[in-house]
């Protein structure tokens, strides 16, 4: 009675609900649910869902194993499933929310589901889509976003709130803001009165982390719903740090130009004197007398210089035309040298003014004390002096480069050295770098760089140098290079010595070691051929003695055992397996003879191949395939016995080896070389492990003694090719 009343009771629910079995197959429904889907499913033929077609809230299909009643079934509990789109057989759509629940029987066990479907309206959608949308930046957001209580307690967080602090979001949860406050949330008394009144403010907290580390935040709270408060906090502790450190490093530039021994201040387009460094204040005070004074912070810079020009004073007018050259963005820096002569000394600063910015109406004034480069370069032009008259006893080429201009002069060695005239020299550095071989100018151009970026005074090279005529010489070249006080060379001196003879002798005795050598090898290829007719006449020494000698007196003991025999038939049928014996034994001497008895001249080199590749492996079960295309036959029958040689080794070391199935055996010639090609397809081995016979050692003696090479081909079951290539 109750089953009857509680069929009635869905069959006039206004909601659509179905049931399917344990299998998934549609067992019930009702009206409703008719209407929802706009057709009526096969009872017990259709699986999960009556629906035309069924797509998630995102038009895409709904896989079967995703639908909510196959969860259900699946997993045993009730599945609310996210909102889904049933699309009718006329078209339409419909938007619901599933909600499935497994049945049991009175016994537990699980005999089906049932679904009820409840229609999303268009208001709903839009509502649930903004809900989602706003959940979704929520979450998202990269700044930390809470709702809590007045007393910490924490309501709601996104994301950023625990991964910020080093938190999981079950841990987060757990803990009372004012744990993680390094002052608490009440800080700031009158921001707190001001937040309740409804402001919104931005407040400075440290925060600590899971690990113990504080995070510096600036968090804008304001009231919330129900007397709750919503705070934005973002992680500002690399701002701090950025703060921190334009601090030290205002303070460290401070300290820098306090440190600077050149006189600075900072100016401005009407000429005040702004600001300067401690050198400047120094020598303002020391009042020291210079036709370039230096006015105190707050005199007019212009001032000074136009009444010091007034009196005649050039270096104030030059000064002060620079000056105006740089306010008027006329040029980017001005420079000039002048005298400073006091009672004490005589010295000299270099004036350098620029921009302070850019776009600045202010300029930095500079005054370099020069005093030391200046002498020296006094000096030095003392030391050119005599050294113009050294250049003129040396068979050296001596050359001056001026860095700064670019202009390069030589002595007149350089007409005696390289025949050119002294109107064909050029005065600058191109015309040196396009006289120096192409082969070599990398290499020089990296080491006068090096030269100069290292700050490197002394320096030698070796290249070579184009003459007049369009030959070369070799020369070795010696510089010193001077550098100013900002570190960049200015000037460069050098000599360079003809070593073109020295260089020739040098290649001689690398030629004539290099003969020597090829002559220790050629003599050693001797050596090793003669080693090798000598065994090949021992071979052949064995070889007739086993014939002529040891098979004769073999054929003689089986002649005397075959007679004892005849007049006595049981000792003939003893001697029968020792005169076989004999005969075998023969036969193996026969056998062996051939093999190293070859004809001492006149060696037809194809037929006695042919002969040797038939008897090593006519009697195996190997494919083999013998090709020997020579168009005129070779003549040297020492070649030609070494080539017999070769094959005949490799083919013994695949008959002993390989375990091969298929050889080849190519002798050919093309360009003068005489190619000789071993293959065969059996196990290979590994060509870089050392081997204990001696058969590739001598293959490869026999090649080298007639300055041929030898490759071996090889790796573990992919079989062995030996490649010999000989000069003919």
């Amino acid at each position: 009675m109750q089953t009857m009343k509680n069929q009635i009771s869905i069959q006039n629910s206004p909601d659509a609900i179905y049931t399917c079995d344990q299998f998934g197959f549609i067992k019930t429904y009702n009206k409703a649910a008719v209407n929802l889907w706009g057709r009526e499913p096969e009872l017990g033929k259709e699986l999960w869902c009556g629906s035309w077609k069924l797509f998630d809230k995102n038009g895409s299909d709904l896989p079967v194993e995703q639908h909510p009643m196959a969860v259900a079934l699946r997993e045993g509990r009730l599945v609310q499933g996210d909102e889904l789109i049933i699309k009718r057989p006329d078209g339409t759509t419909r938007h619901i929310s599933p909600y499935a629940s497994p049945l049991v029987n009175h016994q537990g066990q699980l005999t089906g589901v049932v679904s009820m479907l409840i229609e999303v309206s268009e208001q709903e959608q839009r509502q649930r889509r903004k809900e989602e949308k706003y959940k979704t930046i929520f979450e998202n957001a990269s700044d930390a976003i809470l709702i809590c209580s007045i007393d910490g307690y924490i309501h709601e967080y996104n994301a950023s709130c625990y991964t910020l602090l080093g938190y999981t979001s079950e841990e987060f949860s757990q803990i009372n803001l004012n744990d993680v406050v390094e002052e608490g949330i009440i800080a700031d008394y009158d921001n707190y009165v001001a937040i309740l009144a409804g402001e919104t403010k931005t407040v400075y907290r440290r925060l600590k982390r899971k690990d113990g580390l504080l995070v510096d935040m600036e968090v804008t709270v304001r009231l919330w719903e129900n007397s709750k408060l919503i705070a934005f906090g973002r992680d500002i502790t690399e701002r701090k740090k950025a703060e921190e450190a334009l601090k030290e490093s205002e303070a460290f530039n401070k300290s820098i130009l306090t440190s600077i021994t050149s006189h600075i201040a900072v100016v401005d387009a009407a000429g005040n004197i702004i600001s300067v460094n401690k050198a400047w204040e120094d020598f303002a005070e020391a009042n020291m007398k210079c036709q370039l004074e230096r006015g105190k912070t707050g005199s007019n810079y212009i001032t000074a210089h136009e009444a010091a020009a007034q009196q005649g004073d050039a270096a104030a007018k030059k000064a002060l035309d620079g000056f105006y050259k740089i306010l008027n963005n006329e040029t980017s820096i001005f420079e000039m040298e002048y005298p400073c002569v006091s009672n004490a000394e005589k010295r000299w600063f270099l004036l350098r003014i620029s921009k302070f910015a850019d776009d600045s109406p202010k300029v930095v004034v500079v005054h370099i004390d020069i005093t030391a480069r200046v002498k020296a370069d006094q000096s030095m032009h003392e030391a050119l002096e005599r050294y113009d008259i050294l250049t003129q006893a040396t068979s050296d080429t001596i050359w001056d480069w001026d860095v700064v201009n670019n202009v390069m002069l030589y002595n007149d060695v350089m007409t005696k050295m390289f025949g050119y005239s002294s109107a064909a020299i050029g005065k600058d550095l191109d015309w040196w770098k396009n006289k120096i071989h192409p082969d070599d100018l990398e290499m020089v151009i990296k080491a006068v760089d090096h030269v100069f970026n290292n700050r490197i005074e002394n320096f030698q090279l070796e290249y070579r140098f184009q003459c007049a005529d369009g030959s070369y010489k070799f020369v070795f070249d010696r510089s010193y290079t001077i550098f100013g006080t900002n570190g960049r060379p200015y000037r460069m001196i050098g000599a360079m010595q003809d070593i073109t003879e020295r260089k020739n002798a040098e290649e001689e005795f690398r030629t004539m070691r290099r003969t020597i050598m090829n002559q220790k090898v050629q003599e050693q290829k001797k050596i090793t051929r003669a080693i090798l007719n000598a065994q090949e006449k021992e071979r052949r020494y064995i070889a007739e003695e086993l014939h002529d000698n040891i098979n004769q007196m073999l054929a003689g003991t089986k002649l005397y055992l075959s007679v004892a025999g005849n007049s006595n038939p049981a000792l003939k049928a003893a001697l029968d397996y020792p005169v076989k014996l004999i005969e075998d034994t023969m036969h193996e001497i026969r056998l062996l003879t051939r093999k190293n008895v070859t004809p001492k001249q006149n060696i037809n080199l194809k037929e006695l191949l042919q002969n040797l590749v038939d008897a090593m492996f006519k009697s195996t079960t190997l494919q083999y395939h013998f090709c020997y295309d020579v168009d005129n036959e070779i003549c040297d029958d020492e070649l030609k016995l070494n080539i017999y040689r070769i094959v005949q080794e490799q083919s013994s070391n695949i008959l002993k080896h390989a375990d091969a199935q298929n050889v080849d055996v190519v002798i050919e010639i093309h360009n003068h070389v005489i190619t000789i090609i071993v293959k065969d397809d059996g196990k290979g081995f590994d060509v870089t492990q050392k081997r204990e016979g001696i058969g590739l050692a001598n293959i490869i003696n026999r090649a080298e003694s007639f300055n041929g090479e030898a490759e071996i081909e090889s790796s573990p079951g992919n079989g062995c090719t030996l490649y010999i290539k000989i000069p003919y």
